[in-house]
């Protein structure tokens, strides 16, 4: 980050904002064995080794079966994003996810996993719901800063800065 002359007293500021609630696009009912396409890039499978248990019995344990929600990185338009939500026979809630990772299965391509708990059962899940939520760059003029907040140039503010209490009791000294 380069330092600047002068702060500006204001700036024009773009905020991602939706322009509708999630949608739902597809639902597959049953759990079909292959993947599930929802759009293009973005895919569902069950996977039968990438789930982590990171809690059962204290300990963690790898290559579990488990739900994993693919998006291929590079084509997609951040103005879209697509979820799945996974409903289990019996449960309320959704299936929980355990983590997101990002992997590269060939040069020039990323894909971002979101994998959910391990499934102890597939013929559990009821159904898959995928939705897609649309969003619009909403350009915000001429935004004031707050230049009372910008860290002194030295960087982190030692703690009677950032306390008022502290403030007055260094000024008496």
């Amino acid at each position: 980050m380069r330092d600047l002359a002068k702060w500006p007293e204001a700036i024009d500021v773009d905020v991602r904002v939706p322009l509708e609630e999630p949608q739902i696009i597809k639902t597959v009912q049953p759990v079909p064995k292959g993947a599930v396409e929802v759009a293009p890039g973005v895919r569902w499978y069950i996977d039968p080794d990438r789930g982590i248990d990171f809690k059962r019995d204290g300990e963690r344990r790898a290559n579990q079966t488990a739900a994993v929600f693919e998006i291929e990185n590079e084509s997609q338009d951040n103005l879209i994003t697509y979820n799945a939500t996974v409903r289990l026979r019996g449960k309320e809630a959704p299936l929980k996810g355990a983590y997101v990772t990002m992997i590269r299965p060939r040069p020039g391509v990323w894909l971002t996993l979101r994998v959910s708990k391990p499934l102890d059962d597939v013929n559990a899940i009821e159904k898959v719901e995928f939705t897609r939520q649309r969003f619009k760059i909403l350009r915000l003029k001429e935004v004031k800063l707050r230049l009372d907040f910008l860290l002194p140039r030295g960087g982190v503010p030692d703690q009677a800065d950032r306390s008022p209490k502290l403030k007055q009791e260094k000024r008496a000294e």
